[in-house]
This record gives C-alpha cells, structure tokens and sequence, in this order.
C-alpha cells in the first residue's frame, strides 16, 4: 500500500520506513550521531536505518562532506537574472510574485514555496524533487526557510544549488555554512544535512520590500556575530545603520563572509560553530512555542533569538558584563520587538514546556545544551538537567522578562 511516507520517500530517493524510523528517533530523544544500540535490534536491522540516523539531526559526524560557498556580491538585477537562467528555480511564492517580472522568472521553470514552517516538510521537499525533474543545476530564491527546503532536497538527490537570498535574515545566517533541514512532528529541523550551496548570490536591493520586523529579525543574527566576536564598537554601528535601515551592500557581503570564516574549521557544528547557536536553545523554544499555539503571525527566529541571548546570559549566571548591558538596552529602547515581548511574557507555563527542548540538537546524555558564549576549546557548550531548566523557567523566566520592559 502507497501512504504518504512512502510517496515521500521514493521522491527523495531514502528506503521505505525511513521517516517512520525518524519519527521513533525523536520520540525516544536520541542525541545527534547517537550509538546505533541505543535503538532497537529491529530497527537496526532495518534498511532505512543508517539513512534516517544520517539525516537525523544532521547525523553524525563526517557523514556529510566538508566543504563552502562562494560568496558573491550582485550589482544588478540583471545579474540575477543571468545566474538563474537555464535552471530549476525554487522560490518563495510572496518574492515570485513581487519580483518574477524584474528578473524574468515567469520565463523559467519555477517551485514555488508557501514559506510557512508547517509547510516546511518531507512532503514539500519531496514535491520540489519530483518537479524538478532530470535537473541538475537548481537555484533557491527566498527565505531561510525556502532555501533549507530546496537545500535539503538537492542533499538527497545530490545535485549541485545556488542561493539567492531575499531576507536579510536568510543572507547572513541560513544561506552561509551549508545547514539544511525540514520539521518533523512539530519540531524545528529534525532531519537534515550539511550540503554547502556553491554560490551565494547577494543583492541587497532585494531587502527593500521586506517589513520592518523581517528587516530585523536578519539584523540581529549580524549583531549576534559581531558580539560574539567581541566586535563591540563594531556592533553598536551596525544596529545603528540597521534602525535606519543604511546597511550597506557592502556590510551584508561582509557578515555572510564572517560567518564563513568563523565556521571554516568546524563545517559539521562538533566545536566552535555550535557558539553561533548562543540563544537559540531558548531561542528555538519561544520560536516554536509561538508556532505551536498557531498564532496569526508567529515570532520571528531573530526575535527569539535576541530574547534567547539575554535570557540565556542570565541562566549560565554570567555576571552583568557589556553584552547583557548591550541586549538588555536594544530590546528595551527598540518598539519593533515589544509587542513580541509581551507574547513571551505571557505564554503560560504550563505551554512553554520543555518539548521543544528534548530533541534540540546540541542535547547529550539526556541532558540540555546551552551554546558558551565566548571561545573556549574546552567547552563550547555547557549541559544541564532538565529539572534545572524547568526550574529556571518556573522561577526566572518572568522576571528577566520584566526587566527589559521600558518603563515609562
């Protein structure tokens, strides 16, 4: 009988029962890379195993290859329409319909993508496979989120993608290093794989049509590098240009070419490139909350994320120091995030559970990973019990949110 894992699965090329197995994986709150007995002598003996354990949280270890982008500046629109021509073009259905015209993409062979998290599946990737056809040469226009569905797809079926970012958020931080994914039972990319684009095409220009809050949901993944990299005066001037909407083509290029940098030696997230999740643990449970309770407009991954870092530097205990001054002073003095503020504040406690957490992928033993914010060979990331962060949660959570409310 054909079921809808199924029809998945041949699209996608992965064994029949795979998505099951992932699906068990999650459920049992397997770590990344766990070890094969920690699953059943039957599902081990499954021939799906060994490709739903690679693509589960990304997998272990050196089963992806290494490797990076080419990061590249554009000038013109022209020169989009160039670098995706004669090719598979995945596309975010709200830019295909306010660009398509200027870039010539009712000329091409387009998917185009309903970029909503809950659409971000086994079943959308599995389309974009099959319309795709015989191509080999395919181009993601979009979001974060189109460009890890579309990424994702292309891992599996080995075929070589380029990236046009059309978000700050996606230029800056989805579309550099290579980290694909897709959600599974509600939980944020719990399959994936590291499969690099070879081109980064960045064109600013096409940030304009994007609101105030999407704006700014990118710039805080640029000023959560540059503070981790201890660029302090660096970062106040870039929020400054973000506030009035002045960052230069130039000062894009450059953070997506930071990033790059900062993860070069770790392509596979095992050491210095799990810093760059500082406040997404968090981050990723507020995200999710706000998805799960199927509100209007969810909050944004770089809202979550700068109420993660905060919350994040006052649970590691970390004494007052310039970057919870710093975070604490943005969040305060900036409107655009207060009315996601106050939704935290009031997500019931009984609702912010830690279901998000179990399976988030820095997780080891059982126990819950927090990213270290600073450089540190010895510990890039620190692990708690969940008891101490139900604890934290029930008793702080509040309270620390309170406290970046601007009294008047």
């Amino acid at each position: 009988m054909i079921t809808p894992n199924s029809s998945c699965e041949a699209g996608l090329r992965l064994p029949a029962g795979t998505i099951e197995l992932l699906s068990k994986f999650a459920q049992l709150g397997l770590a990344r890379g766990f070890d094969p007995l920690q699953a059943q002598a039957k599902e081990r003996s499954h021939r799906a195993f060994d490709n739903a354990r690679r693509i589960y949280k990304r997998g272990p270890a050196g089963v992806w290859p290494t490797g990076s982008s080419n990061i590249l500046k554009l000038s013109s629109l022209r020169e989009i329409k160039k670098n995706i021509e004669n090719k598979f073009i995945v596309a975010d259905q709200k830019f295909y319909k306010l660009w398509s015209k200027k870039i010539g993409l009712a000329e091409q062979r387009v998917f185009l993508v309903d970029a909503r998290e809950s659409k971000k599946s086994f079943e959308v990737a599995a389309e974009i496979a099959q319309a795709a056809a015989d191509s080999t040469e395919w181009v993601a226009l979009g979001g974060g989120l189109t460009c890890d569905l579309a990424a994702f797809a292309a891992s599996l079926l080995q075929v070589n993608i380029s990236f046009v970012p059309t978000t700050f958020l996606a230029a800056v931080d989805a579309c550099v290093g290579g980290k694909t994914g897709v959600n599974l039972l509600g939980i944020k990319n719990i399959a994936g794989s590291f499969y690099p684009a070879d081109q980064v095409h960045i064109f600013p220009k096409l940030f304009e049509t994007l609101s105030d809050y999407d704006y700014f949901n990118g710039a805080t993944e640029g000023l959560k590098l540059l503070l981790l990299q201890r660029e302090h005066d660096e970062a106040s001037r870039f929020w400054a240009c973000c506030l009035a909407r002045r960052t230069s083509n130039e000062t894009v290029v450059s953070l997506a070419k930071n990033k790059a940098r900062f993860i070069q030696t770790d392509t596979h997230d095992q050491a210095k490139r799990s810093l760059l999740n500082f406040g997404h643990t968090l981050g990723h449970l507020i995200e999710t909350t706000s998805i799960r309770k199927n509100q209007p407009e969810p909050i944004g991954h770089g809202a979550s994320v700068l109420f993660g870092m905060y919350l994040e530097l006052k649970f590691l205990g970390r004494p007052t120091n310039f970057l919870e001054a710093f975070l604490k002073d943005r969040i305060k003095a900036d409107t655009r995030f207060a009315g996601d503020l106050e939704r935290v504040k009031k997500m019931p406690e009984t609702f912010l559970s830690l279901g998000p957490l179990i399976n988030d992928k820095k997780n080891k033993n059982q126990k819950i990973g927090f990213s270290a914010t600073q450089e540190n060979p010895e510990c890039f990331i620190h692990y708690f019990e969940k008891e101490t962060v139900t604890s934290f949660i029930q008793s702080s959570w509040k309270t620390e949110l309170e406290s970046l409310t601007c009294k008047n």
